[in-house]
């Protein structure tokens, strides 16, 4: 099958032009007599919507898209809603045939090679805490754990990276002054170098909820930097046995005492502990980005086969955060 990937930046983000799983080939270039299947990533587009052969549509970030009360954000649900259910994957959709986990890696975090890790530059690391945020959004589109993650970030007195455009029309509340804020240090190219440089990451997710895991509690560890995180239950059960790391929930969400707790910890066994988990955990090696692709074209070949039929509307659950 040749399966189209619609995306609004028209790139695989591996580096090739073309992904072939179990023959079936991804590209972002095929014309419209050539496709046979779509794969719309990340953003919807008007070919994705229009295409009337097997597709599915996979979000990875459900409450950044499907929450909040904004125009865009009801455009979205609409579209969402055009769809069957299985034209929508997910981390947790009702069924188990159609979940698709969030990838943990990014292939722009390092401008270094050997695994995706960067070097433990220990002599040179400050004794202190980063956070890189990039997408802050209003703060009447935010939904609950964002913006306890914004409130968290700016008591903790971390040094703060991201976007400059983005943080310099930044408010926390809606009264709120706009503009960056005296911790803010600007924008990083590489986010696994710039943390690096720290002993410990703020790396909360958007949202606590079922399966939802992503590449900020890793990146945390391959820039072998003692993890602040908060994790649902179900993420502790699936992805975290054996990983070590700093809850802000243990502290009464008290930013100051987080943080110096996780100052105070011996870095170098934090780090030998979540290296042998990174590299052990099975559910891990399937979420990295070409896993993803390969998830989803096996849901196409099984719709195609008549295995998966679920013709009812698609919905996105609205699942409280677990904080």
């Amino acid at each position: 099958m040749k399966i189209k990937v619609s995306c609004p930046w028209q790139r695989l983000g591996l580096g090739v032009d073309e992904f072939v799983v179990n023959g079936q080939v991804l590209r972002c270039d095929w014309q419209p007599d050539e496709t046979e299947g779509m794969i719309g990533f990340w953003e919807f587009t008007e070919e994705f919507l229009a295409f009337k052969g097997p597709k599915v549509f996979y979000c990875c970030e459900p409450s950044f898209y499907f929450g909040g009360f904004r125009a865009s954000k009801r455009l979205l649900r609409a579209r969402l809603a055009s769809l069957r259910q299985d034209e929508f994957a997910w981390h947790y959709h009702p069924e188990e045939a159609m979940r698709v986990a969030h990838h943990t890696n990014h292939p722009r975090a390092t401008d270094e090679t050997g695994g995706g890790y960067v070097a433990d530059r220990a002599s040179s690391r400050k004794a202190a805490v980063a956070a890189v945020v990039g997408n802050l959004g209003h703060p009447l589109a935010r939904n609950a754990g964002r913006q306890l993650r914004l409130r968290f970030i700016l008591e903790s007195g971390c040094d703060i990276y991201g976007s400059k455009a983005n943080w310099e029309r930044f408010q926390l509340r809606l009264w709120s002054r706009k503009g960056a804020p005296a911790t803010y240090r600007g924008p990083c190219q590489y986010k696994l170098n710039t943390i690096a440089a720290y002993h410990a990451c703020i790396c909360l997710e958007n949202s606590a909820e079922p399966l939802y895991f992503t590449e900020k509690f890793p990146d945390a560890v391959r820039s072998s930097c003692v993890p602040i995180y908060h994790a649902h239950t179900s993420v502790k059960r699936e992805f975290l046995q054996g990983a070590v790391w700093v809850d802000p929930a243990d502290h009464d969400w008290d930013a100051r005492a987080t943080v110096e707790a996780a100052v105070n910890l011996d870095r170098k066994a934090v780090d030998d502990a979540n290296k042998q988990w990174l590299q052990v955990h099975p559910k891990l090696q399937e979420t990295a980005l070409p896993r993803v692709y390969f998830r989803l074209a096996g849901i196409l070949a099984r719709k195609v086969a008549g295995e998966i039929h679920l013709p009812g509307q698609a919905t996105r659950e609205r699942l409280k955060d677990e904080y």
